[in-house]
């Protein structure tokens, strides 16, 4: 059975090879091919060369290039597209820190210039009361006083000047050596005064 097969198989190959020698077409190995002049031609029967170089005409009359070997049209030149620019990424602007706003010092005012001016005159008028001395005798005395007084304020452009007056009255006591330089005098000092005063300031 194999063989049978097989034999068949060697037949139909050797009648297969004996057909395309001889140029007679066959459903497998028959076909056309469509030529530039338009002719056609059957592939078992091949067509002498003659040594000729077939130059087509170009695509585009300024572009392209001829390669010279028969069967081949002009092809143009190959354009090729520029890559296109990358775009740079934006960056984020960096926010400025706000500085911190210093702190002013505050000037210190300056202190007015004072002058002050001060001036009293008074009259003592004393009645010593001697113990184991003469009265008539010289002492020292503490006087303590109490007064009342007004005053008055004048202002300009540059001072200011305050003035005042009062009275003053004094009652004192007096410790004292005899006139002789024997015994003690104690005694009570009384008076009447006057007292004048005032300050200038600057501004």
């Amino acid at each position: 059975m194999l063989k049978a097969s097989l034999i068949s198989r060697i037949i139909i190959a050797l009648l297969i090879t004996l057909e395309l020698a001889q140029g007679a077409p066959i459903g497998i190995a028959q076909g056309r091919m469509e030529r530039r002049d338009g002719q056609h031609k059957d592939y078992g029967v091949p067509e002498p060369y003659d040594g000729s170089v077939y130059h087509g005409k170009p695509s585009y009359p300024d572009e392209g290039y001829d390669l010279g070997e028969p069967g081949y049209d002009t092809y143009p030149k190959p354009t090729y597209r520029p890559k296109p620019t990358p775009h740079p990424k934006p960056q984020p602007t960096p926010t400025p820190k706000p500085k911190p706003t210093p702190t002013p010092t505050p000037t210190p005012e300056p202190k007015p210039k004072r002058k002050s001016f001060k001036f009293g005159f008074g009259l003592n008028i004393g009645a010593n009361i001697g113990i184991g001395g003469k009265k008539d005798g010289n002492g020292v005395g503490l006087d303590v006083g109490a007064g009342i007084g007004a005053g008055v304020q004048i202002e300009t452009d540059k001072q200011k000047i305050d003035v005042n007056a009062g009275v003053k009255a004094n009652v004192g006591v007096e410790v004292g050596s005899g006139k002789d330089g024997k015994g003690l005098d104690v005694g009570v000092n009384t008076g009447v005064g006057a007292e004048i005063g005032g300050s200038v300031e600057e501004k």
